[in-house]
């Protein structure tokens, strides 16, 4: 099977969705409110400024002081002493930088309950509408997925354009969806391709694998474990253990969903962008997905996404549990595809 589907497409889908869906997100609130375009301006000495974007800087993390404020046209607030650094990967060498702000760094309070802002300048994106559709879509299809909207960046008065402020994945995101946030959770950078390599948990890159909380004692041990049972296929008893560990069914809607949008940069094809959270409540660990704005039609492969088969959708030759070895249990396979079908119709 196969799908063809475009761009304008998607924005007339996203028009027409019901609204009957029920979201797995809380309320946008105000941090989050999409109604209208809230303005940030940024204000930092000059000096940290330069060397913040100093090219010789732009692959560090060191965050600089610098003041936060935020006009909704109804809600006015500020914030000192904020720490304030360059984010992403690609994007930190494009000439539309991406941010981070860190709102209690230096001791400040949080924002509306939120220790961190990720503005994201969309440099792949001359439309600064990928990742917004993704989460709002996301968001009708009852999948989890972070909360998002446009805001106007000002740093030093200077207008730095339309940026798309999208939640972070923390212990603030878990709270928010009544989750514990002691659960461990890790960021899969490039390089997660969840082949298991043993049971040594020290073969697992924590630069891959990086814990995001519990950073004095992260639980390797419950990720190794997760990772050999996705590859023990020739375990006869394969989907009771695996679904043990892993909550497949909620990673099967958001891989159909992932497809359909055209997201590759994902464990699926590029080993890159996601996250790992172990539920505590419910013993086994949720794969959530990131970073989806390398979708509808970008493409950095010379690949076809808009036609790519749906049950080859992973990269050719590397290795890919995650995918594949779902995919090769017909019950799951099966799953896979009727929720393809479900979020056409429905969408």
């Amino acid at each position: 099977m196969s799908f063809k589907i475009t761009f304008i497409t998607v924005i007339i889908i996203w028009c027409q969705m019901s609204p009957c869906l029920q979201p797995s997100l809380p309320d946008a609130g105000i941090a989050f409110n999409d109604k209208v375009v809230p303005r940030i301006d940024i204000t930092i000495d000059p000096d940290s400024l330069m060397m913040l974007l100093d090219d010789s800087n732009l692959s560090e993390d060191h965050e600089y002081p610098a003041n936060f404020y935020w006009n909704d046209g109804t809600n006015k607030d500020t914030i000192q002493n904020v720490g304030f650094r360059i984010r992403g990967n690609t994007s930190r060498v494009s000439q539309k930088k991406s941010f981070k702000i860190k709102f209690n760094h230096f001791g400040s309070k949080k924002f509306y309950g939120l220790s961190d802002f990720n503005l994201n300048g969309e440099h792949n994106d001359p439309s600064i509408i990928r990742s917004k559709l993704n989460w709002d879509i996301l968001k009708l299809a009852g999948i989890e997925s972070c909360r998002s909207n446009h805001v106007a960046l000002y740093i030093n008065k200077e207008y730095k354009g339309l940026y798309i402020n999208v939640e972070h994945i923390n212990e603030d995101y878990l709270r928010a969806r009544h989750k514990n946030p002691d659960g461990q959770l890790f960021k899969c950078f490039y390089g997660a391709d969840f082949v298991f390599r043993g049971t040594n948990t020290n073969v697992y890159s924590k630069s891959v694998y990086h814990a995001e909380n519990n950073v004095a004692d992260p639980d390797y041990y419950t990720l190794m474990e997760f990772i050999k049972a996705l590859n023990d296929t020739e375990n006869p008893d394969y989907r009771c253990e695996l679904e043990k560990k892993f909550d497949v069914d909620g990673y099967l809607k958001t891989m159909a969903m992932e497809v359909l949008i055209g997201h590759w940069d994902n464990p699926i094809f590029n080993k890159n962008n996601a996250y790992l959270y172990f539920n505590p409540q419910k013993n086994k660990y949720e794969l959530i997905t990131f970073d989806i704005d390398n979708t509808y039609g970008i493409d950095w492969f010379n690949v076809d996404w808009s036609s790519r088969n749906i049950y080859s959708w992973a990269h050719p030759t590397d290795l890919r549990p995650i995918f594949n070895n779902l995919l090769k249990v017909p019950e799951y396979k099966i799953r896979y595809g009727y929720y393809i079908n479900k979020y056409i119709k429905i969408f």
